[in-house]
């Protein structure tokens, strides 16, 4: 009897740990990295919307710019920065301060890498592709909404409505990275051939992560 009193006692003890979230150091470290990550993407998404206000009345007159000249050379360095910062999110997973999927974890971030790093930087020509103007818009949009639900699910006070946009940012992440990479994609001859495979898997990932992560 006492050994099983003991055994329920060390269960709850767990159980209680792991509601409490992590450590109070990996807390504070988590509340500034969600915190910077979600001013950063802020940036971002302000900087795209000021660039479509600035150039919507040269656009055709259905309203789709067939280039984006200059929008790429406000969002080159904060795109960098907070783009690649979300390598750390993998190292959160692997030593335990965040529960989630490891490799569902890896597979969004290198998703995102490979989409700015591989593609947007390392081929001529696609960074003035229109497309550019909705991933931005997507990247940074779900990015606000999630890292700011982070950061207010660790000190359990995550206002309604970040909430409902948490749920409801992933229809508006697939349908306009759908649209948006394509464009991105098909104005390279490099990857042109590879466009409709890449734009599904990039779409899986995204559905894949926003259902498994935390």
């Amino acid at each position: 009897m006492a050994e099983k009193a003991e055994t329920s006692g060390q269960r709850e003890k767990e159980n209680e740990s792991k509601k409490s979230g992590p450590p109070p150091v990996a807390k504070a470290y988590l509340l500034l990295y969600n915190g910077l990550l979600t001013a950063g993407w802020f940036v971002v998404l302000y900087r795209t919307v000021l660039y479509s206000i600035d150039h919507a009345p040269s656009w055709r007159s259905d309203g789709i710019p067939t280039s984006v000249p200059g929008l790429y050379d406000d969002l080159r360095l904060p795109l960098r920065v907070f783009q690649t910062a979300a390598c750390l999110e993998v190292v959160h997973v692997a030593v335990g301060i965040v529960r989630s999927a490891l490799f569902t974890t890896f597979i969004q971030v290198f998703s995102r890498i490979f989409m700015l790093w591989g593609i947007v930087e390392g081929v001529a020509g696609t960074a003035y592709s229109p497309g550019l103007l909705l991933v931005a818009i997507a990247w940074s949009a779900t990015e606000v909404i999630r890292y700011s639900f982070y950061f207010f699910a660790l000190i359990d006070a995550i206002p309604y409505p970040i909430k409902w946009l948490r749920l409801s940012s992933l229809l508006l992440c697939l349908h306009l990275l759908r649209i948006a990479e394509p464009f991105s994609i098909k104005d390279t001859s490099l990857f042109f051939t590879q466009e409709q495979f890449l734009h599904a898997i990039h779409s899986v990932i995204c559905l894949l992560s926003h259902w498994c992560r935390d």
